[in-house]
């Protein structure tokens, strides 16, 4: 399904200021005349000073190569053409006279009346069908907008502003579900990565379909944010535009591919006895990156070969579209037919006594599988029973296929991973190892506070105890010099100094005088 584009930008040109609306909702045919080099060489050959550089001015800065060159011709074929005139205007009355808005050629017109003009084919989501206007006042000239003064051209009849709403909603809903499927791919893939024990051919499997849809849901948020969103892009349809849109059909259709290759390795699993993991591995490789390779291939080179599809990066639908939607619809049929089958067998073996019972694993992938095969296959089947435009029933339908398309990789995500009881499992053992340990390591930095608390505080005391002595027998020798000086001063009136020697030895060194 063709995803859904809305862009809105302003867009003041000399003349002419109208609101540029990009919601490519329908195909647009693209009049060769405009872009055809050989058939508008002619156009060029008598081209004048007056006429290059008058048109010029209508060319935008910003506008693409492609919009510059359709703008210019058609500029210079309005200049050119004779005056056309209704038959009821005469030269006796005001007239408003031919003009290019930059868009369109407006021929003149009589004061007071209003001239309607096709809608700009080239301007996505335009209906050329519609009509555009543009008023020619009373006194002769042209109508002019208040906010810029310039001349006026009246475009918001060529969109149909309940469609642009549609669009815009159904586009930001499919941007919302590609980021979250994203998010949740990656979020699942690196879980595989991380738990080595998840090491086997099914996981393996696994995750080369996440990494299909990773790269198929980057490509579609690029596409959407970057490339739908610029109308000069679309316009521009360079080769790197066109690039893009092969590349992410390419990993569109490995996802789906990938899918294929899950119930395909599942039925070989429960058909084939002695099967070896390893060859059946290389053989889905191939089938799932290698055999979309020739599909892309032959879709790129059959709508190269038609000119209506090769415009505006190729972003309108094509009858091509079903040489990839064709072999994604075989395949999700023969998964459909694998899965009935698989059931099947495992039915058998579980009411077999003497059978050996499937694994757990088995049995839990082949139920995601059997959920997702009509999820993801859903807006395929629907795709011949679209609804008729501008009808309620369409509404409908443009939600429930952004919706489906959009979140197929947060399904996947769910069912193969999160919601899966082993990895469950695996994530629940390893959060409790991860509170066991944080658990041992505080007690373990408790206990050595506790114990350095403790040690310190011993330290503390025993230096308390050392000085509280010191400060004791220094005090007490202080004592005992002064009563022994008090003697000696006060005694004979005789002061001798080896009495006085032999007294302050007997204080400070007791054991020797014993």
């Amino acid at each position: 399904v063709e995803p859904l584009k809305v862009t809105v930008s302003i867009t003041t040109v000399l003349d002419v200021t109208v609101c540029v609306v990009t919601s490519v909702g329908m195909d647009t045919e693209i009049n060769e005349t405009d872009v055809n080099t050989d058939a508008n060489d002619n156009l060029f050959e008598s081209l004048s000073p007056g006429e290059l550089k008058k048109c010029q001015e209508y060319i935008p800065a910003s506008s693409s190569r492609t919009l510059s060159y359709i703008l210019f011709k058609r500029c210079i074929r309005c200049h050119r053409s004779e005056q056309t005139l209704d038959n009821n205007i005469t030269q006796d009355f005001p007239i408003c006279p031919k003009i290019f808005d930059g868009w369109s050629c407006w021929n003149a017109t009589a004061a007071g009346d209003i001239a309607y003009g096709e809608c700009p084919y080239f301007i996505q989501g335009f209906d050329p069908t519609r009509l555009g206007h543009r008023v020619c006042m009373p006194d002769g000239v042209w109508y002019r907008h208040p906010e810029t003064n310039l001349t006026w051209s009246n475009y918001t009849s060529c969109l149909d502003l309940d469609d642009f709403q549609l669009r815009q909603s159904v586009n930001q809903l499919a941007i919302v579900g590609y980021a979250v499927s994203l998010t949740a791919l990656l979020v699942s893939l690196f879980i595989f990565f991380y738990f080595k024990s998840l090491s086997c051919t099914r996981i393996t499997i696994h995750k080369n379909l996440f990494v299909s849809f990773i790269l198929s849901n980057l490509f579609w948020l690029i596409w959407y944010i970057k490339i739908i969103q610029d109308p000069n892009i679309l316009l521009e349809n360079s080769i790197a535009c066109q690039i893009l849109h092969v590349t992410q059909h390419y990993f569109m259709v490995c996802s789906y591919f990938w899918m294929f290759c899950e119930g395909l390795y599942l039925h070989t699993l429960l058909v084939i006895t002695f099967v070896t993991e390893e060859k059946v591995l290389r053989y889905l490789y191939l089938i799932g990156w290698g055999l979309p390779i020739p599909l892309i291939i032959l879709y790129a080179t059959m709508r190269i070969e038609v000119t209506s599809d090769t415009w505006h990066c190729w972003i309108n639908n094509s009858y091509v579209t079903w040489v990839l939607s064709a072999p994604v619809c075989l395949s999700m049929l023969a998964n459909l037919v694998f899965l009935i089958n698989i059931v099947r067998l495992l039915v058998t073996k579980l009411r077999n006594k003497n059978s050996p019972s499937p694994g757990r694993g088995i049995r839990k992938a082949v139920r995601a599988t059997l959920i997702l095969i009509p999820l993801l296959g859903l807006h395929y089947i629907v795709i011949p029973f679209r609804p008729p435009k501008k009808t309620y029933q369409e509404r409908v339908y443009e939600y429930i296929s952004a919706f489906v398309t959009s979140f197929q990789g947060l399904c996947i995500s769910l069912l193969f991973c999160i919601f899966n009881g082993e990895i469950l499992g695996l994530i629940k053992k390893r959060w409790q190892q991860y509170k066991s340990v944080r658990r041992r390591r505080e007690r373990a930095s408790a206990f050595y506070l506790r114990t350095r608390g403790r040690s310190s505080e011993r330290r503390s005391t025993r230096k308390s105890s050392k000085l509280t002595i010191s400060t004791a027998s220094t005090k007490l020798l202080q004592d005992e010099f002064n009563d022994t000086k008090l003697q000696i001063d006060t005694g004979d009136g005789v002061l001798k100094k080896d009495v006085m020697e032999e007294e302050l030895d007997t204080i400070y060194h007791p054991q020797a005088s014993m």
